[in-house]
């Protein structure tokens, strides 16, 4: 169970051809970032306080004291588990600002099919990593002495704020409640599919799973494109 727990999360740090980074890992970087991924789906599955440093240790295949050397405390561990999932966050958020600041007006066929693409690449990160929505729609835990649920409110507002600011060029006329709705509508649509995906694709292959994954990405978008024009039709 622990290799291949920590194999299937080992997944999130390849390429996106699915190869392996060509710079060689030291073991030490190596059991670091396999403690931050076995963390991260036990987190997100269990909660702060339902999830104990001995059950961490036991999944990665290495003893508490050694875990506890990387990270001193389970506090630490969950901060860096916190740390570690607003990286991809904020790429997303930094590459959909320059998209969106590279739009013209009227807009243009690649602005449209721009705006398009970071909203997928929002989809397939939440999506490929199902404990990112998890830990969002718990908000993550109040931990005492603990800043981490406030950077993590903080990029959870600023990932929407960024949408709203694309949708509100692809919208111009739209109202900031109408952008605000769409903007929470698709997000939350995209949190919820991740988050209950255990459950709504059940024993599933993972030609099946992949299947699932891109038609919901394609009714997202299909969606988002249908609220925006039903706004846009709203304000002539």
């Amino acid at each position: 169970m622990a290799n291949n727990s920590v194999e299937r999360k080992n997944s999130h740090f390849k390429n996106k051809q699915g190869k392996s980074s060509p710079i060689k890992k030291s073991k030490g970087q190596q059991t670091r970032e396999d403690i931050l991924a076995v963390s991260e789906e036990c987190f997100s599955n269990d909660g702060f306080h339902g999830t104990s440093i001995n059950s961490i240790a036991k999944l990665v295949g290495i003893s508490k004291q050694n875990l506890l050397h990387y990270y001193p405390s389970k506090r630490e561990l969950y901060s860096a588990v916190i740390e570690n999932i607003m990286i991809p966050l904020e790429n997303i958020n930094r590459i959909t600002k320059k998209l969106g600041e590279s739009f013209s007006e009227p807009l243009s066929f690649q602005n449209r099919l721009d705006a398009d693409k970071s909203l997928e690449l929002f989809i397939d990160l939440i999506t490929e990593r199902p404990s990112i929505a998890n830990l969002i729609m718990a908000k993550t835990e109040i931990i005492e002495g603990s800043s981490q649920t406030d950077k993590f409110s903080e990029i959870g507002s600023r990932s929407l704020a960024v949408f709203e600011e694309t949708f509100k060029k692809i919208a111009p006329n739209a109202s900031a409640e109408e952008i605000h709705h769409l903007g929470s509508s698709v997000t939350g649509t995209v949190l919820f599919y991740a988050s209950t995906l255990d459950r709504l694709t059940g024993n599933k292959s993972k030609k099946e799973l992949d299947v699932s994954k891109t038609r919901h990405k394609e009714l997202v978008i299909f969606t988002a494109k249908s609220l925006i024009r039903e706004i846009n039709k709203s304000q002539k």
